[in-house]
């Protein structure tokens, strides 16, 4: 079985599902780690736990600590919900998602979204290895200043909300 972890307008029930709908084989709830936005065109972008910067910032010192030191923190992180789509074959698929997408092969600048390997978390715990669409590390600036992020990390939850 081959995985690809949804987020957005591919889930199940939603704008573009049907274009694969054909072809899945298993959908189940899961998760990655990263960080989630709307984009105004109408769907979301996720940025990967693992493509966001640390930050470096004067903070609180602990208790005997050397003031003035720098202290490493985290950008604040999520769990993005998604769909954990299951194919049994990948390669009638890869190219309606990749042209959906707006990818073009590995770090094309034309790219809108990267399709990297990631570990999803499915029920239970399982950790299954799936590709996803993922908004490229080096646009996070442009998304911070032109995009909505999404509190919860779930964007079918946050746009019924609105």
């Amino acid at each position: 079985m081959h995985y690809v972890f949804v987020y957005g307008t591919l889930r199940s029930g939603q704008k573009y599902h049907s274009l694969v709908k054909k072809f899945v084989v298993t959908v189940k709830p899961a998760f990655v780690q990263g960080r989630l936005y709307h984009l105004r065109e109408g769907y979301p972008a996720l940025v990967l736990a693992r493509d966001l910067p640390r930050a470096e910032a004067d903070g609180p010192q602990p208790a005997g600590g050397d003031n003035g030191r720098t202290v490493r923190v985290a950008v604040a992180v999520t769990r993005v919900r998604g769909d954990l789509l299951g194919f049994a074959d990948l390669k009638p698929v890869l190219p309606i998602l990749d042209e959906l997408e707006d990818y073009y092969g590995p770090g094309d600048p034309r790219n809108l979204y990267e399709r990297v390997t990631v570990w999803a978390a499915a029920g239970g715990g399982r950790r299954v290895r799936s590709l996803v669409y993922a908004f490229p590390s080096g646009k996070l600036g442009w998304l911070e200043r032109h995009a909505i992020p999404i509190p919860g990390g779930d964007w079918v939850k946050w746009k019924a909300g609105r």
